[in-house]
């Protein structure tokens, strides 16, 4: 919200409303002058009770922040009485009879004029504190207990007051708070609540979220319990040190802030998958709740600041704990299993990202087949099988060598190449067994060249596409193990931005990154499947070295809605090659005993991470989830880039102990 004195104004105010905004529109109101008051109010049985009135102190023109409430409001009979009147008209005007109301409004000088209504409690420690100290009435208890069926009498007020004041400091970063227990020990002082530690940036006032901490206060009357909270917050020093400018703060105003702090995003899964997206989000300030199986524990557990344990195959569930833990974000990478979960957030909540339905698309490579056949997008000639008897009639439509897929797995987990019916019924067996619903996949087999493309979709627009080359494991699985740009074939390359741009529509993804696996043959770019999420096995390290910029910070931004445009405009982009590579060893087999690393790293090293370490088994190399870590360096072209990741991946030793 901020105040327009001219049409000068006009074009900054209208980005300052829209940058946190998930609507692509704004009100323009009429600035009303008076005294902000709100109604704290309670239906019950058809009745409504209005618990407390407030009043409200603000920071004034341009953004009017609460600074501060007071219950009662000091208020005439006649001003008080109009005001339950306005209540009255909202609650009728949306015939509601059950449950709490928080209505906001202004005292002008032709009588009270609605702000906002709510059909809630109020926040800003009014509902779970403000109200209680003025009336003695637990308002949170009563709503609780309505909700769950039980009948509620609503008791008279004790007639005290209480008084809250807000804690601010100039721009900077915090350094500590000090006063804290002796603003407690003041006489009716009930809360003192500090909301930021020390290292936060501190941001002007600009909404709720950049307060620092509250003191709440209660007494017989109005002037001791403002007396109170006012001595406390006056004992309170918050030590803050000037942050230091620098050229690109001066660029991009975000830089060394914390752009989503009060925020809260869901993170789908906490593998090592998530570590990096877990990582952005804090970096960002917004709090980051991982929702995920606990038992492991899986590793994300550790730098998340909240867990939810929770089965991501059961998206219902999912959608019910994002829900109580009050998240407004969502987001995931590197991760198929809860991709669905991740949409089934998206629509319960109505948070930006991925649909349920899109997400199922990406999940079910028989729709997605389906819907890239219907809509001209070119994927490999296919047959759905579901008994054994139907295999012969697959085959002979779609030919000899095959590839037979379980429907429903992410990556190569239950693809098999088959070169005769014998092998085919083999492979059915086996990946219908896989399947969670069963579902089977025959395919031609197009031999050619597999590679794939990483992009980013924001508001309806593909704001890039990446092409990278796939290096694959030696053997007959086609596990990537490895990726690099750019890819050697630029006309190629360019056919593959229109196919997945292509693809991307047609399966409808929405405000998400997007991996595809593409593969090209006889002169055409077939889709062998894509969803809505960052590729896995260093892809977004690679973007990153790429592109000069945090691929996982992206992914967070875009989930948050938060000026993704313009950190993508601020990206520095690598203007030779970069290649990431997974580190395996299909002869290690037995227990880590210890891991050697290089100790200086060159600056063309971008990322040297480990999947194990001492104590964890090693059991080959089959699939990615066999990887032992990953390298992603820079160079001036792929050879380069190839020669410097082998040397490094050398560098790199698992000591073993062998299973006897």
């Amino acid at each position: 919200m901020v105040q327009v004195n001219d049409e000068a104004d006009l074009p900054g105010a209208l980005e300052y409303a829209l940058a946190p905004s998930k609507e692509p529109a704004v009100i323009v109101e009429e600035l009303l002058v008076g005294r902000e008051i709100s109604c704290e109010v309670l239906c019950v049985d058809g009745d409504y009770h209005v618990l407390a009135t407030t009043d409200k102190d603000t920071t004034g023109s341009p953004h009017f922040i609460e600074t501060g409430h007071t219950q009662p409001a000091d208020l005439d009979a006649d001003t008080l009485a109009a005001a339950h009147s306005l209540v009255a008209q909202c609650l009728a005007a949306v015939d509601m009879h059950f449950g709490p109301a928080h209505v906001e409004m202004m005292l002008t000088d032709s009588g009270p004029v609605l702000i906002e209504f709510g059909s809630r409690m109020a926040g800003d420690f009014v509902s779970s504190h403000l109200v209680p100290g003025s009336t003695g009435i637990d308002f949170i208890g009563l709503v609780l207990r309505q909700a769950c069926g039980e009948s509620i009498e609503v008791p008279a007020s004790s007639g005290r007051a209480a008084a809250i004041r807000f804690l601010t400091a100039p721009e900077g970063v915090l350094r500590a708070f000090s006063g804290i227990e002796a603003a407690r020990t003041v006489p009716g002082v009930e809360a003192v609540i500090t909301l930021a530690e020390p290292g936060e940036q501190i941001t002007p006032l600009h909404s709720s979220t950049d307060r620092l901490g509250v003191v709440v206060a209660s007494g017989p009357d109005r002037a001791t319990a403002v007396a109170a909270c006012e001595q406390a917050r006056d004992l309170i020093r918050i030590e803050v040190d000037p942050a230091a400018p620098s050229a690109v703060s001066a660029a991009a105003p975000e830089a060394g802030q914390l752009p989503a702090r009060g925020r809260r995003v869901l993170i789908i899964g906490a593998g090592r998958g998530q570590l990096g997206l877990i990582r952005a989000v804090k970096r960002l300030g917004a709090t980051a709740v991982v929702a995920s199986l606990t038992a492991g524990p899986p590793p994300g557990l550790k730098e998340a600041d909240e867990a939810i344990d929770v089965d991501l195959l059961d998206p219902d569930a999912v959608a019910r704990e994002a829900r109580m833990a009050g998240v407004d974000a969502v987001a995931t990478s590197c991760l198929d299993t809860g991709l669905e979960a991740l949409g089934a957030v998206v629509d319960e909540l109505g948070l930006r990202g991925l649909s349920r339905a899109a997400a199922r698309l990406c999940m079910d490579k028989l729709a997605m087949k389906r819907r890239l056949a219907e809509q001209g997008v070119p994927t490999a000639p296919f047959r759905e099988v579901s008994a054994p008897e139907e295999l012969a009639a697959a085959l002979d439509a779609v030919g000899l060598p095959a590839m037979v897929k379980a429907a429903d797995l992410q990556g190569s987990a239950g693809v098999f190449k088959v070169g005769s019916a014998a092998q085919a019924r083999a492979a059915f067996d086996r990946a219908q067994s896989l399947s969670r619903h069963g579902t089977v996949i025959v395919e031609r087999f197009l031999d050619g060249r597999e590679f794939g493309a990483q992009a980013l979709v924001h508001n309806g627009e593909v704001l890039h596409v990446t092409v990278h080359g796939d290096d694959l494991a030696d053997g007959g699985l086609p596990i990537p193990i490895g990726h690099h740009v750019p890819l050697d074939d630029s006309e190629l390359a360019s056919q593959a931005r229109s196919v997945t741009a292509a693809a991307i529509s047609a399966l409808e993804l929405e405000d998400c990154a997007v991996n595809i696996d593409l593969m090209a043959c006889d002169s055409q770019v077939y889709v062998i499947e894509l969803t809505g999420r960052a590729g896995a096995n260093g892809l977004p390290e690679l973007m990153s070295a790429v592109h000069g910029l945090d691929y996982y910070e992206l992914v967070a931004r875009e989930a948050l809605d938060l000026a993704v445009p313009e950190a993508w405009a601020r990206r520095e982009p690598w203007p030779g090659a970069a290649l990431a590579l997974m580190l395996t060893d299909p002869d290690a087999h037995g227990t880590v005993t210890a891991v050697s690393v290089p100790g200086d790293l060159p600056d063309w090293v971008q990322d040297l991470s480990l999947f194990r370490g001492p104590g964890d088994h090693l059991n080959g190399f089959t699939s990615s989830n066999d990887c032992l870590g990953q390298v992603v360096v820079r160079g001036q072209d792929l050879p380069q880039c190839q020669q410097r990741a082998a040397t490094l991946a050398a560098q790199v030793s698992f000591n073993l102990q062998e299973a006897r």
